[in-house]
């Protein structure tokens, strides 16, 4: 079965994705506003792509000043767009009639750091792909370390060179992953965390299907 559709509901809109799907519990991966290209290589996963989304304003989780000359401020509206993003991926299963094996919530950048975000407060994602994340946010770390993460599973990478900028903010990446890291790992939370070559806009979707193996077939 393949399948390529796009559902909305409570006012978002994802792209669903499956090529090859003949398990009726096969894996679920929810995205926000990928590129599609991570998801070529796969067979027999759901991939659910939200691709409605206000990046500045859903994914970050409180309000914030822009960190970027240009850019935009951070609405810290991540509570909000979780309480619509949860039935969409309830109303996607229930249309399909799968059974997922497991439930991984995957994102890359701000996204990156929505996902982990989003398990703090649902038990819902069994896993978390987590590439990239922006988790130098301004008072996020002491809320996982507050709250905890409802993930079994977790991987963290990041490129050398992200961390090697003037601006305040974002050259504390590697740093507050590796926090981040550290925290999970602690709580006996089944981590890796991988350092990969090259910079923030680098081989994007290869990192991400780098997180995606490792939590979905190397166990």
């Amino acid at each position: 079965m393949n399948i390529r559709k796009n559902v909305s509901f409570k006012g978002l809109t994802a792209t669903v994705i499956a090529d090859g799907v003949t398990d009726s519990h096969p894996f679920f991966v929810y995205c926000n506003d990928e590129d599609e290209k991570t998801f070529e290589k796969y067979s027999n996963i759901v991939f659910v792509n939200v691709i409605s989304l206000d990046w500045e304003r859903d994914l970050s989780p409180f309000p914030h000043a822009k960190v970027f000359k240009g850019g935009t401020d951070f609405s810290g509206e991540a509570d909000q767009y979780l309480e619509r993003f949860l039935p969409l991926t309830e109303k996607i299963e229930k249309e399909l009639g799968f059974v997922p094996k497991e439930r991984v919530i995957s994102g890359y950048s701000l996204a990156g750091l929505f996902a982990l975000y989003a398990s703090l407060f649902t038990d819902r994602f069994t896993c978390v792909n987590c590439v990239s994340g922006s988790l130098w946010y301004p008072g996020f770390l002491s809320l996982l370390k507050e709250k905890g993460s409802m993930a079994e599973k977790i991987y963290f990478s990041i490129g050398r060179k992200e961390s090697q900028t003037k601006n305040q903010f974002l050259s504390k990446g590697l740093v507050s992953m590796q926090e981040a890291y550290d925290f999970l790992s602690s709580a006996s939370k089944e981590t890796k965390f991988e350092i990969n070559e090259g910079g923030h806009f680098e081989n994007v979707s290869s990192r991400m299907q780098k997180g995606l193996d490792w939590l979905l077939f190397q166990h």
